[in-house]
């Protein structure tokens, strides 16, 4: 039997036959709903009237209700059986219906992590998100389911934190826990579970921000202080030693994958930096897309910083930090706070701006809070303290992954970049590309500051094939036949398309598979960054996206139109967004994937049943267009 399905949660959508349909007035939705999350259970015909049409005479409502059911079954076309009357009694029988809150709830019964992703996977927001209907009654159900869903998804999200943990996968226990603060930012277990994954990757003041964000969160929300066991927590990581700093700053990770195919942007580089040794300040934007080399990159500037006798100071913006202001470089500038206690002016005013981002330095009274209003003093304090910090020797300061942070470290960014030219200070900044068209802040601050001839903006593109080949053969086994060379390299430029961290991973997962080339598929790193990628998109734009996986190729904005079932307007911003987003490009009068590994990516995030249901709909929309 062809099911049909519905999606409820985070929005409301008919399939029949794999073919998305409109559903009918807010109110048959509405009754459709309430059948569909119990389906195959009997509901007396005034308890349907008293959900939804509770204001009016009972003649009236009863009346409001056969037309309601007129239109539910118009609905169903194709699916006379789907909704069963019997009396004074109405269903839906749940044999002739999925919805993906039943398949939700029996994934998160199961329990297992398989099912526990795959439950995680269904929930993508609010039940009907975006279905209002103007009945009490109706109100208050979905107000509880939405809340029991809310907590299922929770208790998943805790277990799945747990489980990544204790098989040692910190990345993954990071964003289940970040998700998890996402759907509920009152949940103090959370918070301590992502303060300590902070602390497992060495991350110690993400962690005591994570606290300081649970202070405010419960502050705002509830008026409360955190729990004993948080505080416990906080005061224990607080009080532990941080790695002893160097005079020279704390600079990058170092780089455990040789650098080949930049030596032009290397050498761009090594010429800012000298110049900011000398005095002449300078901003160096390093932008491509993910993986592309940019972190590799810095790593040079700083190993050549250090050589050269700079001080160099790192910070970093998170995406899930974005509501913090100031954050990368309070991460920064922290790593000098024994220079900023200690330097001349201290005691100033200064040092009472300053304890608006930096609480340790204390200060009279409670700080003013941070607005974009009265932020000059504030900002002309942390210039300074740059200033200060560079006069016994040059300084780099790295900010890496700018597309997330926060409008006020833009403006800062932009405020400091124009002071340093007369500074031995250089200023490095990374950002992605694909996330640079939704970032307006970042938009205006590369537009300010890239006609600046003391600005640098350094554009990394994917390695050539010669480059790609050098790097195959610096990470390959020893011992290695020209002939596997040649293949290995033939597939690992099939899959990365210059792309170093695409390179490396695969690298990695051929060593796994000691050595058989034709059994390397898309590493799990690289699917998971293709993912987090996919996730930022809006629903419309995600579900073009795996209708374009399923065509294989080059596609047609009709076909695509069609095989969505949206209107002509709706798949236009959606196919805008693609584009915008750098997952879709521009092939003539059609459209592809901007690399083959991003259509893999996501049409092997299908599962089996859903794979099918988007097959029969390009299916029939090539069809249509073939006649």
């Amino acid at each position: 039997m062809v099911r049909l399905g519905l999606r409820l949660l985070g929005g409301f959508l008919l399939q029949a036959d794999a073919r998305p349909r409109p559903l009918p007035a807010r109110k048959a939705q509405a009754l459709l709903a309430y059948l569909a999350v119990r389906a195959g259970r009997a509901h007396a015909r005034d308890t349907l009237t008293g959900l939804l049409w509770g204001d009016v005479r009972e003649r009236q409502a009863r009346q409001s209700l056969r037309q309601a059911m007129v239109r539910l079954r118009r609905a169903l076309a194709g699916r006379p059986r789907a909704l069963v009357v019997q009396g004074d009694t109405v269903m839906l029988d749940a044999r002739a219906l999925e919805c993906d809150v039943a398949v939700f709830e029996r994934a998160i019964r199961r329990g297992t992590p398989e099912a526990l992703e795959q439950a995680m996977a269904l929930y993508r927001g609010p039940l009907l998100d975006g279905v209002h209907v103007a009945a009490p009654a109706w109100e208050e159900w979905l107000q509880s389911e939405r809340a029991r869903l809310g907590e299922l998804a929770l208790e998943a999200l805790r277990r799945l934190v747990e489980h990544h943990q204790q098989r040692g996968r910190i990345e993954a226990a990071t964003l289940a826990a970040t998700r998890a603060l996402a759907l509920d930012p009152l949940q103090e277990d959370m918070h301590r579970a992502l303060m300590r994954l902070h602390v497992k990757q060495g991350r110690r003041p993400a962690a005591l921000r994570q606290y300081q964000t649970c202070v405010a969160v419960l502050q705002k929300e509830l008026g409360v202080e955190p729990e004993a066991a948080t505080k416990r927590l906080y005061l224990e990581i607080l009080q532990t030693a941080a790695a002893p700093a160097r005079r020279t700053g704390s600079p990058l990770p170092a780089a455990d994958t040789p650098l080949v195919g930049r030596d032009a942007e290397i050498e761009r580089l090594r010429q800012r930096l000298s110049a900011a040794v000398r005095g002449q300040g300078g901003v160096l934007l390093v932008t491509g897309e993910a993986g592309i080399g940019k972190s590799r990159l810095l790593h040079e500037l700083t190993a050549a910083a250090l050589a050269r006798g700079a001080r160099v100071l790192v910070g970093r913006a998170f995406e899930s930090e974005q509501i913090l202001p100031f954050r990368p470089w309070v991460e920064a500038l922290r790593q000098a706070l024994a220079l900023l206690r200690d330097a001349p002016g201290g005691s100033s005013p200064r040092r009472g701006e300053l304890a608006r981002v930096f609480p340790e330095l204390g200060g009279d009274g409670a700080p003013p809070p941070i607005t974009a209003a009265g932020h000059l003093r504030l900002f002309e304090s942390l210039d300074g303290v740059i200033a200060e910090l560079a006069r016994t020797q040059p300084l780099v300061v790295l900010l890496e992954d700018v597309q997330w942070a926060d409008e006020m470290s833009l403006r800062l960014l932009a405020f400091v970049g124009r002071r340093l030219v007369d500074r031995p200070v250089l200023l490095a900044v990374t950002a992605r590309d694909e996330d640079l068209v939704d970032t307006p802040p970042l938009a205006r601050t590369l537009d300010e500051l890239t006609p600046l001839p003391h600005v640098e903006h350094v554009r990394l593109g994917p390695l050539s094939r010669s480059a790609t080949t050098a790097l195959v053969r610096a990470l390959a086994r020893s011992g290695s036949t020209a002939t596997r060379l040649a293949s290995t390299t033939d597939r690992v430029w099939a899959v990365s398309e210059g792309n170093p961290f695409v390179v490396v991973e695969t690298m990695r997962a051929l060593r796994d598979r000691r050595g058989d080339v034709e059994a390397v598929e898309l590493p799990q790193r690289v699917r998971e960054v293709i993912v987090a990628r996919l996730a930022r998109l809006g629903p419309r734009a995600q579900e073009l996206a795996r209708l374009a996986s399923v065509l294989g190729g080059e596609f047609e904005f009709p076909v695509l139109r069609r095989a969505s079932g949206l209107s002509r307007r709706e798949t236009a911003a959606a196919l805008e967004e693609l584009v915008r987003r750098r997952i879709v490009h521009a092939v003539g009068e059609r459209f592809d994937f901007t690399h083959a590994r991003l259509r893999q990516a996501v049409y092997e995030g299908l599962l089996g049943p859903r794979r099918q249901a988007l097959h029969g709909a390009v299916g029939e929309a090539v069809n249509v267009f073939d006649r």
